[in-house]
């Protein structure tokens, strides 16, 4: 009957063994699962700060251009006004003959 006995208790030990094996393996599947996802969104955030970078930096380029070009229409206008060519618009400005600028 001994044997017996430990038969049993080593069926439910390898039934216990079997009941955590196969809860630890849902678990596993249920985490890989989650990273699989996350590296999902991962590189989905990745691509999306690459095109806001790129967007960033097209929009710099654009902005400094127009910077560019307001300055050179300062200058072409200050230079209009030096040769006394648009002598009456430039005293309409600030009576001081000079070319305001948009930004001051």
């Amino acid at each position: 009957m001994d044997q017996g006995k430990e038969l049993a208790r080593l069926e439910q030990f390898v039934d216990k063994l079997l009941t955590n094996y196969n809860v630890l393996k849902k678990e596993c599947d249920g985490l890989q699962k989650r990273l699989q996802d996350r590296e999902k969104e991962n590189k989905q955030l990745l691509e999306q700060v690459d095109g806001l970078r790129s967007d960033k930096s097209d929009m710099h380029s654009r902005v400094t251009g127009l910077i560019g070009k307001i300055e050179e229409w300062e200058k072409s206008q200050s230079r209009k006004n030096d040769n006394g060519t648009s002598a009456k618009s430039a005293s309409a400005g600030n009576g001081s003959g000079e070319t305001m600028s948009i930004f001051s």
